[in-house]
């Protein structure tokens, strides 16, 4: 097998694995499943699983890290597809409230990494580095608003910034939790509405 083909495989492997166990880690947690439940899951050996991950906890970190990046991604996308700061900002607002609610599987694997954060150091370290890339990315929107004149400018930047992340995070915790307590499209507006008028000038 060439080298090229060896990569494509190699990560056709490890696409499929982090697959199963992103399914299964929203189904059962992650202390409730073994490398051997997510083999099962994927169709293949706990003999494959070890080839490519080291531990269980190296799925985890590897899950986590394409978590990011798609993360990353949706945040590019976004922000090249509407120039203009306010337009960003309500978007990205939106996109984040629907992670919860279109794509609860997705949130539900967040909560496990929250989970692990008191029992894992890593697991800590790469918390800190998610809520480091919302923060620097809901920041850098600001930024470009307030020079364009578009938002206000007294304010903290990164404490707004946290302060928006806090809003569309304790919204959708409870909605995971109590999905009947309100409805989450009416929350979802209001708090948009409320956030950009705050970033109003």
């Amino acid at each position: 097998m060439t080298q090229s083909k060896n990569f494509e495989l190699t990560q056709k492997r490890k696409s499929q694995i982090l697959r199963a166990a992103y399914t299964i880690i929203a189904e059962r947690g992650y202390e409730n499943i073994t490398v051997q439940d997510i083999a099962n899951h994927a169709g293949f050996s706990k003999g494959i699983i070890y080839y490519y991950f080291s531990s269980k906890e190296d799925v985890m970190v590897s899950l986590f890290d394409s978590i990011l990046r798609v993360i990353d991604r949706n945040f590019a996308s976004t922000i090249q597809n509407h120039p203009e700061p306010r337009e960003q900002m309500e978007r990205v607002l939106r996109m984040s409230f629907d992670l919860v609610h279109k794509h609860k599987e997705f949130y539900h694997v967040i909560m496990v990494f929250w989970s692990q954060v008191t029992q894992k150091t890593l697991m800590s370290e790469l918390n800190v580095t998610l809520f480091k890339r919302y923060r620097r990315e809901l920041a850098k929107i600001i930024e470009r608003g307030v020079d364009r004149g578009v938002f206000r400018a007294k304010f903290d930047v990164n404490m707004l910034a946290s302060q928006i992340i806090a809003v569309v995070g304790g919204t959708s915790i409870q909605y995971i939790f109590d999905p009947e307590a309100f409805d989450f499209s009416k929350v979802v507006d209001a708090s948009v509405s409320y956030i950009m008028k705050f970033l109003s000038p």
